[in-house]
């Protein structure tokens, strides 16, 4: 307590020496004696500086309310209820839950009673309890208010370590979308908090005033640092002399260098340099709220995306005609936003408090980068970039799987993560702090975002990421901003994938001086290279481990012609889209993805009705479960002129209620390429049920526009009789029956399918929905539904056809075998779940999926993938690794080390009681694991939720997992005084 000051702070620490299940409680009455009249909670927008306003309610109203009020457990995913706040006394009732940084959920940050004027909280007699310093916390645990007669409102404080839960603290130590961080120099079973009784009126700011860094800390920042020496002017982190000269000569062939010719570095004019020192402080003066510093939970997540420009100081800094005290001006302001991004309350890492969605702790945290290392010169300068080091080694490893998918959908990797992990890399390798190899995380993600492109007519034909997850479509610019950070050779290939994307710079000259969006932020583009020259590759179909597989033939040609496969384990900001294909064709988007980012749209998704190219199983209205990583590919086979994919989805029993146990949803692609002249490359697809037999199903497929451009068996949908925004009884739908339908496009080309029965085609919806890729206005899009009974599967040719040419001619020409004949070629095309054998024709084939070609009377084997035998080793302790083989596995005390060999692969381990969230390295590279969200498979209730999937790459590959060890944070204003 301090004179004056209207609260006294407590510190609490507490290490039982076991992490407990959270039954150790120090109950404190915070008004025992008196009734309260009225009681404000503390709410609050869960990030930024603004103060939420408070309404007060009288104290008997609130109590009355809370005693009606549902109890604090959901139900997730159908089955299972979420942990619940131990209840320390039969009759009490849970008010609201305390939390010191982000209140999301309805989540709160303390408490005010007081028994006098309504509207003045400190007239008569008040207390309140508020949460502090944030950064100081440990093992952070939600402080529970109850309710007891006669008692009043009881603080409910943990005294002991449990695990935490998304339900009880809005963090989870098992999810992997949970960007918490526990402090590694500290057992796991010790806690500390830090909150404050509190006294008199706007309780609201008592965080901001009481408990956010305070005079104490910021005495202690430097600021103002000496003038360097002229040949010191600055370290040149983000624009190295070699970038430079390598680029100046080119710039007239630069994209933006009409931009990079107003740059002090390229221009040699001292007046460049001075507009750009204006322009970063006065940025800096006024920042967007994120970076402001009255704070009362946790700041902005957007530190790094909208602060870019403060890289332009680097311009600024190198011209030894800066005026000097323009100079310290700049310095200063750097210096200032070093040490506010490096305190634990304005980044509270080591606290154990989410830190918001998998994108935002990358936002959040390496803004630094921008501002410390421009200061070489400043005493804490090792510190920062140490830490930096550190802390960039462990995001960017845990968070990049080793075939190059990122943990988020593309929209929320590329409009700051990725940017943010671009500045850091060419920051810590050019100053020396990284070796040139961990580039290779990049690296891999640029290639694994440009195998995702397709050529859209409605974007002028250049390559698109086509909409998934909470992504709608983008035009990227990341892979020619991307040439500064990789080796030559692939900066070569970024350039040519600008080129088809992009197209063009960043902002077109016309529009000098303005930078539209933070992505395309003017300091990116000097990382554009046009001295490299562009490398073309063929891209062309490719397995994915953690995404999936890309079907593609003929790229960068009119005839193109590619299939998304979404069969992954990499969830976060993605719907559940698992086994969804996107189909591109012949210059048109024949089923292309999201044009939005969220579907504005309910009438699609009513009823747990699904809007992706899917299948639902068991009922129209099934529960679809997120986030588990056994979805996906468990076979394939590549060739020259066919490729093969199966994925496969599983559906615990748990979800039907229906005592026939849990089954799997088998997706088979089948893509036959001819590359002679006349010759169609299309596909031939089954959905298998492996275990749903007994079960219905129903078969979806999304068309672009209205239905009247559906036909079946030549005859179109009247788009009158569609509904239209809305969900109608199934009785309702339009419907035809027939075997042949052919979904149009407005771009010159349909999707012709040909099932192997008579199926029901029926129309579920037409709907729209407003764009965000940029362009604006609406898209419409129709959903064609086929049903199916138990025991029935689907069978299906997709052949992409230009208007005007002929169809194919297809028959079933055994139960698992369709025969295709076009103009260049007879073709039987072989799908099934074992291995089968056909002799028939003068073709003969053994295996589960294959294809045979005749041309001119000779049959040809284009492909034959066969089963192959599934590997399991149960290492004990709980650990059990399953998939294709060959492969080893032992432990090594809590440490499970397996050796691989043979083709890139998924494996299964499951994941033990001693493996909280795990860590993965590949031969002493680390990469990210993937493990199940649990809360979404009945909050671990369902069949083999508890599972970590691991990419495995082809070759042979020394694997290591174990759980996770986090970085050392930012120092913590408060040593430990117990569990040394």
């Amino acid at each position: 307590m301090a004179a004056g000051m209207p609260i006294a702070r407590i510190t609490e620490e507490f290490d039982a020496g076991e992490i407990t299940d959270g039954r150790d409680l120090l109950m404190l009455e915070l008004h025992r004696g008196w009734e309260p009249a009225h009681i404000i909670w503390i709410g609050q927008q869960p990030e930024g500086q603004n103060i939420a306003p408070v309404t007060a309610k009288p104290f008997s109203q609130y109590i009355e309310e809370k005693k009606k009020a549902s109890p604090a457990e959901a139900t997730v995913g159908g089955a299972g209820q979420a942990p619940a706040p131990f209840v320390p006394e039969k009759g009490l009732v849970l008010l609201d839950r305390t939390v010191p940084a982000g209140k999301w959920g309805g989540y709160v940050g303390g408490a005010q009673l007081w028994e006098g004027d309504p509207q003045n909280p400190a007239s008569g007699r008040n207390m309140a309890f508020v949460t502090l310093s944030v950064g100081s916390w440990r093992r952070t645990m939600a402080l529970n208010a109850w309710y007891k007669e006669g008692s009043g409102l009881i603080l409910g404080l943990p005294i002991s370590v449990r695990r935490i839960r998304w339900s009880l603290d809005i963090a989870d130590d098992f999810s992997p979308f949970s960007t918490h961080e526990h402090d590694p120099a500290l057992p796991e079973t010790y806690g500390r908090r830090v909150w404050g009784l509190y006294v008199g009126d706007r309780v609201q700011e008592a965080q901001a005033r009481f408990g956010y860094i305070g005079l104490d800390r910021y005495k202690d920042w430097i600021v103002d640092l000496p003038d360097p020496p002229r040949e010191k002017m600055s370290p040149r982190p983000f624009y190295p002399p070699s970038l430079v000269d390598a680029v100046k000569p080119r710039l007239d062939e630069h994209p933006d260098g009409w931009a990079l010719k107003q740059w002090y570095l390229f221009s040699g004019n001292a007046e460049h340099a001075v507009r750009n020192a204006r322009k970063v402080i006065n940025g800096l003066k006024n920042p967007y709220g994120e970076n402001s510093f009255y704070v009362t939970g946790l700041t902005h997540y957007r530190q790094s995306q909208f602060r870019v420009d403060t890289m332009l100081a680097e311009d600024a800094l190198a011209c030894p005609e800066l005026p000097p005290e323009l100079r310290r001006e700049l310095r200063r302001w750097l210096a200032l936003y070093a040490n506010l991004n490096s305190e634990p309350d304005f980044n509270p890492r080591g606290a154990g408090v989410h830190l918001g969605n998998n994108n935002m702790s990358f936002n959040r945290s390496f803004a630094l980068t921008y501002y410390a290392a421009l200061l070489p010169d400043h005493p804490r300068y090792e510190e920062w970039m140490e830490g930096l080091t550190r802390h960039f080694l462990f995001k960017i490893a845990t968070q990049t799987a080793v075939d190059g998918p990122f943990i988020e959908c593309p929209t929320y990797q590329l409009y700051s993560p990725a940017r943010t992990l671009n500045v850091t890399i060419n920051a810590l390798r050019n100053l020396g702090r990284i070796d040139s190899g961990k580039a290779l995380y990049h690296e891999r993600t640029l290639r694994y975002l440009a195998n995702l492109t397709m050529p859209d007519p409605r974007y002028d034909n250049r390559r698109i990421i086509p909409g998934m997850g909470n992504s709608a479509n983008r035009l990227e610019s990341i892979f020619g901003v991307s040439m500064a950070t990789v080796d030559p050779g692939a900066a070569g290939f970024l350039r040519f994938m600008h080129l088809l994307s992009k197209g063009r710079g960043l902002q077109p000259p016309e529009d000098k001086g303005f930078w539209a969006a933070a992505d395309e932020a003017e300091p990116y583009v000097a990382w554009f290279r046009p001295d490299l020259p562009s490398r073309p590759e063929q891209l062309g179909t490719v397995f994915m481990p953690t995404y999936g597989v890309v079907f593609r033939s003929r790229f960068n040609t009119p005839d193109e012609v590619a299939m998304l496969l979404r069969a992954g384990m990499n969830w976060s900001h993605w719907d559940t889209d698992s086994l969804n294909v996107i189909l591109y064709g012949l210059g048109a988007p024949l089923s292309p993805g999201t044009g939005y980012q969220y579907l504005a749209n309910p009438a699609p998704q009513q009823d747990n009705g699904i809007y992706h190219n899917r299948v639902k199983v068991g009922a129209r209205d099934l529960q679809e479960v997120f986030g588990r990583v056994d979805d996906t590919i468990v076979d394939y086979g590549f060739a020259s002129e066919a490729d093969y994919a199966v994925a496969e989805r599983f559906y615990p029993s748990q979800l039907f209620n229906d005592g026939k146990g849990p089954m799997s949803w088998r997706r088979h692609v089948l893509f036959l390429k001819n590359p002679n002249s006349g010759g169609h490359d299309y596909f031939v697809m089954r959905d298998t049920f492996p275990g749903g037999e007994p079960r219905s199903k129903w078969w979806t497929w999304l068309n672009l526009d209205t239905a009247d451009l559906i036909l079946v068996d030549g005859k179109a949908f009247d788009p009158a009789s569609a509904p239209v925004n809305k969900a109608v009884p199934e009785d309702q739908f339009p419907r035809q029956t027939g075997r042949t339908v052919e979904m149009k496009t407005r771009h010159g080309a349909a999707a012709l399918f040909w099932f192997a029965r008579p199926v029901e085609v029926r129309i579920r919806m037409t709907f729209d929905y407003p764009r965000q890729d940029g362009a604006g206005g609406t898209e419409t899009k129709t959903i064609v539904e086929i049903p199916a009974g138990p025991g029935e599967d689907f069978l299906y040719v997709v052949m992409p056809r230009r208007e005007g040419e002929s169809a194919p001619e297809c028959e079933l020409a055994a139960p698992d075998a369709i025969r295709v004949r076009t103009g260049a070629a007879t073709d039987y095309a072989f799908i099934a779940d074992s291995d089968i054998s056909f002799d028939r024709d003068g073709v003969s084939f053994q295996g589960s999926a294959g294809a045979v070609r005749v041309v001119s009377g000779k049959a040809a084997q284009l492909l034959c993938v066969k089963q192959k035998p599934r590997q399991k080793v149960d290492l004990g302790r709980g650990v059990t690794i399953t998939g294709e083989g060959p492969f080893s596995a032992r432990l090594d005390g809590d440490t499970v080390k397996i050796a691989a060999d043979g083709r890139a692969r998924v494996l299964h381990m499951t994941q033990p009681e001693w493996i909280i969230r795990p860590q993965l390295w590949i031969d002493s590279m680390e990469w990210m694991a993937c493990w199940t969200d649990y809360p979404a498979s009945g909050w671990g209730s369902y069949d083999h939720t508890w599972l970590i999937g691991i990419s495995v790459p082809e070759g042979k590959h020394e694997i290591t997992v174990r759980n996770m060890v986090y970085p050392q944070p930012w120092p913590c204003p408060i040593q430990p005084s117990i569990g040394k």
